[in-house]
């Protein structure tokens, strides 16, 4: 997932600062969540619904602390003077 993250804001978003990941991970973190917990929801007995509305809000949260971090590094490498 984090591999996912940084190849998109690399490549696509150009995201170098950590509130601009942090808001980047979060949206993309709900919407990844929502999708496969709902398909869990829908075709297997493994969660209920408040479960499901927990498991989302969790993975939205850590995937855009996860998606600050990225952007922040890829930030810093973008400022990095080369040597010599």
């Amino acid at each position: 997932m984090s591999f996912l993250i940084a190849f998109i804001f690399q490549r696509w978003a150009k995201f170098e600062t950590f509130l601009k990941g942090l808001t980047g991970g979060m949206i993309l973190g709900f919407f990844l969540a929502l999708t496969y917990d709902l398909y869990f929801f829908a075709s297997m007995n493994l969660m209920t619904v408040p479960a499901m509305i927990v498991d989302i809000l969790t993975n939205t949260v850590v995937l855009g602390i996860v998606g600050g971090v990225v952007a922040w590094i890829l930030g810093l490498k973008s400022k990095a003077v080369p040597a010599g």
